[in-house]
């Protein structure tokens, strides 16, 4: 639980501080992870042309082989700007790491926590002046621990990490 209320203050706090900046910011939605019961999130703020960091949040809700699975996550990922001076527009490419926390109503799998580590590139697109759509693609390494009957360790291991139409709304 301590655990949790670090990560959401450290959250809140990075985003609070990120958001006195000078610069164009964008605040973001992914309208895909409604069809897999996840609301995502974020808001990425320009450090300098060529640079930006993205806090990104998730609430997850959905069930599966009659199991109910819900919980949040948080996340961060710092862009590298590479081919484009016209902000927030152009191809991109930085680390992530996010952290999720989540529950079952399973006797076998009460909590657990995911922790992923990777890289990413992506391209985003400006339309209508105020408007962003962007893709992204990397590998990234997950880490599963929690309560999972009499271990506390499910696994770890490489797995892609996919970024579809995320839209977008320019702050000025």
């Amino acid at each position: 639980m301590k655990t949790k209320f670090l990560s959401i203050a450290s959250f809140l706090m990075l985003f609070f501080m990120a958001s006195n900046l000078n610069g164009q910011n964008v605040v973001k939605v992914n309208p895909i992870g409604l069809a897999f019961g996840t609301l995502n999130g974020g808001y990425e703020m320009f450090l300098s042309d060529k640079a930006s960091l993205y806090l990104k949040g998730n609430f997850y809700s959905r069930s599966l082989v009659g199991t109910r699975y819900t919980g949040f996550g948080v996340g961060g990922e710092y862009r590298f700007w590479l081919d484009s001076n016209e902000r927030p527009k152009g191809l991109y490419a930085g680390p992530v790491a996010n952290i999720g926390f989540i529950g079952s109503n399973s006797d076998f799998i009460d909590n657990y926590t995911l922790i992923t580590i990777g890289g990413i590139i992506g391209y985003q697109w400006v339309f209508s002046e105020n408007f962003t759509i962007e893709i992204n693609i990397g590998p990234v390494y997950g880490i599963v621990t929690g309560d999972f009957g009499e271990t506390d360790v499910f696994g770890d291991g490489v797995f892609p990490t996919i970024g579809l139409l995320t839209l977008g709304y320019i702050l000025n």
